[in-house]
C-alpha cells in the first residue's frame, strides 16, 4: 500500500480529503485555487514511482483529448520531492456509482461499455494499451457519463502484441489471458472491455474473483446483442476477439440504438453453421 501521506502539500490546489488509494499512490480530492475548479491529484509513493508509467508518459498522455477520458492537466513534484499528477476530477468509480443509485439497465450498460470503448480508442490512437480496465477504472460523473481513469499501467503499443515487463498488471477478474502470462495484443483492452461490460450486466466479472483464472462462463439469458458481443469480446484467444475498438464500439452503438442484427458470421466459428461453443468449453479446449 502507498505511503503518502496526509501531510501532502501541492503549492496552487487545496487538498479536500482522500479518494482512493492502490499499490503505488494516493489520489485525493482537490480545488484549483486559481479557477476553484476540482481536480484529482495522484501522488505517487517516492519509493515506487519508477512503476507508474503514467509519470512516465504524462507528457504524451496529457495531449490526449476526449470526453471518454479524465484529462490529465499538469504533473510535478512537490518541494519534498512527491511526484504528482493533477486530473480532471470524473466522479466516483462505477463501483461505488452503481452501489449507490442501484445496478445498471441494459441499455445504460451499453452507453456506459460504448463511452469506456471511446476512451480507450483515444488512448489507442496516441499509441497506447491501457491494460487495467475495471469498473474500478472507469468513472461516472453526476449524469452517468464514464471516464476511463487511470493509467498506471498503461505501455506503448509496438505492432499487434509485445512482451511485458514482469510486474503484476491488471485487476483479477478482468485482465485478459495473455496479459496474464506477460503478453498485450492489440485486442487486450477489448477483453477487459467485454469483461466490464459483462460485470455491469451481471454484477460478477466472466472470470473468478478470487485469481481471475477461472471463467465463469456468460449468465444465460441476456439480450440477443448483449450475449454476442461478449462472445466475441471474450474469446480466450486475442486473434479471436473484435480485432479493433472501433468495432466493438459500432455494435455496441447499435445495440444503444436497437438496430442490431447478428452478424452473418458467428464470433466463435466463421462460416460453420454449427452453434458457438460457451465460453466455458472455449477456455478449456
Amino acid at each position: 500500500m502507498s505511503t503518502v501521506g496526509l501531510e501532502l502539500r501541492i503549492p496552487g490546489y487545496a487538498l479536500e480529503g482522500l479518494a482512493g488509494s492502490g499499490t503505488y499512490s494516493k489520489v485525493y480530492r482537490a480545488r484549483r485555487e486559481s479557477d476553484g475548479r476540482r481536480v484529482a491529484i495522484k501522488a505517487l509513493d517516492q519509493d515506487l514511482v519508477d512503476y507508474s508509467q503514467d509519470l512516465k508518459y504524462a507528457s504524451d498522455l496529457q495531449d490526449i483529448a476526449s470526453p471518454y477520458i479524465a484529462s490529465l492537466l499538469e504533473h510535478g513534484r512537490t518541494p519534498d520531492g512527491t511526484w504528482f499528477l493533477v486530473l480532471e476530477w470524473a466522479g466516483v468509480e462505477l463501483y461505488d456509482w452503481i452501489e449507490t443509485r442501484g445496478a445498471l439497465g441494459v441499455a445504460d450498460a451499453y452507453l456506459a461499455a460504448y463511452q469506456a470503448t471511446e476512451g480507450v480508442r483515444a488512448l489507442q490512437r496516441a499509441r497506447f494499451f491501457h491494460l487495467d480496465i475495471s469498473p474500478g477504472n472507469l468513472f461516472a460523473d453526476e449524469t452517468g457519463n464514464i471516464s476511463v481513469c487511470d493509467f498506471g499501467m498503461c505501455v506503448r503499443i509496438v505492432g499487434r502484441a509485445r512482451k511485458l515487463d514482469g510486474r503484476p498488471r491488471g485487476t483479477p477478474g478482468f485482465t485478459a489471458p495473455e496479459v496474464m502470462k506477460g503478453r498485450a495484443h492489440i485486442a487486450s483492452d477489448v477483453f477487459s472491455l467485454g469483461a466490464s461490460l459483462h460485470w455491469m450486466l451481471t454484477g460478477k466479472p466472466p472470470l473468478g474473483d478470487d485469481d481471475g483464472k477461472k471463467p465463469r462462463g456468460i449468465v444465460p439469458g441476456l439480450p440477443e446483442p448483449a450475449e454476442w458481443i461478449l462472445q466475441k469480446a471474450l474469446d480466450p484467444k486475442p486473434e479471436g476477439r473484435f480485432q479493433t475498438l472501433a468495432e466493438l464500439s459500432h455494435h455496441l452503438k447499435l445495440a444503444l440504438d436497437g438496430t442490431w442484427t447478428r452478424p452473418s458470421s458467428r464470433p466463435t466459428d466463421r462460416g460453420s453453421k454449427r452453434a458457438p461453443k460457451s465460453l466455458w468449453r472455449r477456455w478449456i479446449s
